[in-house]
């Protein structure tokens, strides 16, 4: 089901690939162009945990945030869930020059309630 979250995602002009990562940096779902495969996608998350955990020594509630390289964006949206034991996921979406943000923050939205249903009621091995 997370997969078909991310597919909906993939289907907005410019998206090259979504992925679900934990706090670990662990890909624990992802839906990408053939270019980007998981070896590829493992690095990214590494990096987009390191970067965060910088980021959450300033702003541990931060919701987004978007990193621009070359001709590409990286956007990134934190998914908490709820319950006795909370666990904090970041939703990675990987979009070229040209993406439509606007229309991608609504999609945004939408799957990160979708995904935080899943992520909640299947806690998987990222608990």
């Amino acid at each position: 089901m997370l997969e078909s979250i991310l597919q909906g995602l993939r289907e907005v002009e410019g998206v090259q690939g979504a992925m679900i990562v934990d706090s670990g940096a662990a890909v624990v779902a992802h839906r990408a162009h053939s270019i980007y495969d998981l070896g590829v996608l493992q690095q990214v998350a590494r990096s987009v945990v390191n970067s965060i955990d910088s980021v959450q020594l300033i702003q541990d509630d931060w919701d987004m945030l978007t990193a621009h390289f070359g001709d590409g964006k990286l956007l990134l949206r934190s998914l908490r869930t709820g319950g006795g034991k909370p666990r904090r996921y970041i939703l990675t979406v990987i979009a070229d020059a040209s993406l439509n943000v606007a229309f991608l923050g609504v999609a945004l939205r939408v799957a990160a309630s979708k995904l935080l249903v899943e992520l909640e009621s299947n806690p998987g091995p990222a608990a």
